[in-house]
């Protein structure tokens, strides 16, 4: 790691996988034993995007099965935006502001959660109209 001269000293050391988005921009990452005695989390400021160079092994194909699919942690709001309907999706593992407005049609294998917002927005309406809103 320690080189005798500092300017010599490798500015970045290799790549590591992510293994969790602490925040917004802090991660961390998962760290080989000979490095142990560093801290996991790091500022993204210190990270470098990871270029695969000439001669070098891809790193294989990404598995498209229902288990690598974002999955949806609820449905947070809905409108409508040139006549289409979209909702506002909270994705599990990402923060508030990475929710996404998505169309009816991606959102296919959520009937239960569009049923359960749907009935919560009926629960809202009747709330409203009790209180006199």
């Amino acid at each position: 790691m320690r080189k005798l001269y500092k300017k010599l000293t490798n500015r970045y050391i290799r790549f590591f996988k992510i293994t969790k988005a602490v925040d917004l921009n802090i991660y961390q990452l998962k760290l080989p034993e000979q490095y142990e005695r560093f801290y996991k989390t790091f500022h993204v400021s210190l990270f470098k995007l990871y270029r695969r160079r000439a001669g070098e092994e891809s790193p294989g194909l990404v598995s498209l099965n229902k288990n690598n699919r974002y999955q949806v942690e609820n449905i947070r709001k809905e409108r409508i935006l040139k006549n289409k309907t979209q909702f506002l999706i909270k994705w599990i593992g990402y923060f508030k502001h990475q929710n996404t407005w998505e169309p009816p049609e991606y959102l296919k294998e959520c009937d239960e959660l569009l049923e359960k917002f749907r009935i919560h927005l009926k629960r809202v309406e009747t709330a409203k109209r009790t209180l006199g809103h």
